[in-house]
């Protein structure tokens, strides 16, 4: 097994699909919906979605892990911990078809992260079936840890919510660092669970806040909740590139893995290089650099290197007295549900 992780592509969706945890809340065109849901969500910029892929299996069968995260408004998550009912992924969903999604769009999510914070919702997130029972699982559990950081830090977090499942997963989400929200003991009778995949699978909607985070140093929410603010406010565009770059990512396949010309690659490189130089010029200092090593590669060495520790710097932010990135999410509009906007997405049978 060799695991590398990367953000979600729309040609990933399908195959994620199939690793859903919550998977039996979903009929056939329910997952017809979700995935038209989350194609909408990811290519507009208003999802946080990630995979962790195994390079050495074929494609269609690489994807072990994946997480897709929206972000929400704080009035919306005081209804989930305390009105709404079970399966927010659902939930969601069903808001979303009907015109009323609680998601915030792109330039919502970048106004907020500069202000006073985002609450991120774990939406849906999962492993293949093969994978459970598996000699692999207890490694692929321990790297979810090393994913969800990478992912989920450097945002300016004011609370974190997720569902859970199973007792595995319970204990995972404590030893995380996360609290307990709602058991939603007024909407399910715990002697008539669901089961799927021969599991009794109990929803449990669990959180943390930056506070409770804080309060719980060594855990993994503790890692996840660090902030500072940006120097650079790069665009998405480039920090879609830095993203991949610091995942070990070359900039041949930079280019093949965003779907643009290596002109391209290059000419945001210097876009990048030029907005540190004019704030940071240390950053790229000639006296760092290597023997025998290219300017250009120093360049890049010194900039990831800064990076890896100031994950706020690839996070949807505004810059002060610079006018917003526009999106173009409709959230007002109720769907009418179709499959494909130009392509179809395969969807796998369901179990």
């Amino acid at each position: 097994m060799f695991v590398k992780f990367r953000p979600a592509r729309v040609r990933d969706l399908g195959e994620c699909l199939g690793c859903l945890r919550d998977g039996f809340a979903y009929d056939d065109q329910g997952r017809e919906a979700l995935l038209e849901m989350w194609s909408e969500l990811l290519a507009s910029g208003a999802a946080n979605g990630a995979v962790m892929e195994d390079v050495s299996e074929p494609l269609g069968r690489r994807i072990v892990f994946f997480c897709f995260k929206v972000f929400v408004g704080d009035e919306y998550v005081r209804f989930l911990k305390s009105e709404a009912g079970p399966m927010v992924g659902a939930q969601v969903l069903t808001a979303w078809l009907k015109g009323a999604s609680p998601c915030l769009s792109a330039s919502q999510i970048r106004k907020a992260n500069s202000g006073g914070g985002v609450n991120i919702l774990v939406l849906n997130s999962g492993l293949p079936e093969r994978m459970w029972g598996s000699d692999q699982l207890r490694y692929l559990v321990d790297r979810i840890g090393e994913f969800s950081c990478y992912f989920t830090s450097g945002y300016r977090c004011k609370e974190l919510l997720e569902e859970f499942y199973t007792d595995f997963e319970y204990q995972w989400a404590a030893g995380a660092g996360f609290r307990v929200r709602t058991r939603y003991g007024k909407f399910l009778d715990r002697r008539d669970l669901p089961e799927w995949d021969g599991r009794e699978w109990a929803p449990v909607l669990y959180g943390v806040t930056a506070e409770e985070a804080a309060a719980s140093a060594g855990t993994l929410a503790s890692m996840m909740f660090g902030y500072q603010e940006p120097r650079f406010f790069f665009r998405r565009c480039e920090q879609e590139l830095l993203v991949e770059a610091l995942l070990g990512e070359t900039d041949e396949t930079l280019a093949a893995s965003l779907g643009v010309a290596a002109v391209t690659v290059r000419k945001r490189w210097d876009s990048i290089y030029c907005r540190v130089a004019e704030r940071a010029p240390e950053l790229l200092s000639r006296e760092a650099g290597g023997y025998g090593t290219s300017r250009v590669t120093e360049k890049k060495r010194l900039l990831l290197s800064y990076l890896r520790q100031h994950l706020e710097e690839l996070r949807p932010a505004e810059a002060p007295g610079k006018a917003p990135e526009k999106d173009g999410l409709n959230t007002a509009a109720p769907r009418v549900f179709r499959l494909s906007k130009g392509q179809k997405i395969p969807v796998p049978p369901s179990r």
